[in-house]
């Protein structure tokens, strides 16, 4: 336990050094980590990290957002950003899946469930924030769709499949 933790901050320590951030490094560390070692890490570590230390990463990021929200610009930008990630995940995912035999119904619900990126969208956009890639208005603004997409998803999905809880996925040999 104790070497799996000293893994992760040491790895993400030396990642961001380097200048390929924090979350890079850790990742890695627990790529990294033996077969043996990871069911206990995991129960170890999962709840701290997600009742813990998850909100105070969103509450980081809620800080980081500087853009006037209520402004003409920002809620334009970020009308274009929701509406071109829902047609592109639909599209991307749909038509797809519809070549490979899928029901529309089916194939919408792919690109419904594709809409969740939460958590990994605020990542990258942290990181490009950071990196001077983008703008502090352009920052909030991803964040905004990421966190509008991921909440839209689970309506999307009962609108398109309202009785996806009874399908059954069958097992791979």
């Amino acid at each position: 336990m104790i070497g799996g933790v000293c893994m992760a901050f040491g790895s993400a320590a030396l990642s961001e050094f380097v200048g390929i951030g924090y979350v890079f490094g850790a990742f890695l560390a627990g790529y990294m980590i033996p077969d043996a070692w990871r069911p206990a890490l995991i129960a170890r570590l999962e709840w701290p990290a997600t009742f813990i230390l998850m909100p105070f990463f969103f509450m980081a990021t809620g800080l980081r957002t500087e853009a006037d929200l209520l402004a003409t610009s920002t809620i334009l930008l970020v009308l274009a950003l929701v509406g071109t990630t829902l047609v592109g995940k639909m599209l991307g995912a749909g038509v797809p899946a519809l070549l490979a035999g899928a029901t529309w119904r089916e194939a919408a619900s792919l690109g419904a469930l594709l809409q969740t990126k939460g958590l990994m969208e605020v990542l990258v956009a942290t990181i490009l924030l950071d990196h001077g890639v983008i703008s502090a208005a352009s920052f909030s603004a991803l964040v905004l769709m990421a966190i509008i997409c991921t909440a839209i998803a689970a309506p999307m999905l009962r609108l398109l499949a309202p009785d996806w809880q009874r399908i059954r996925v069958p097992a791979t040999p």
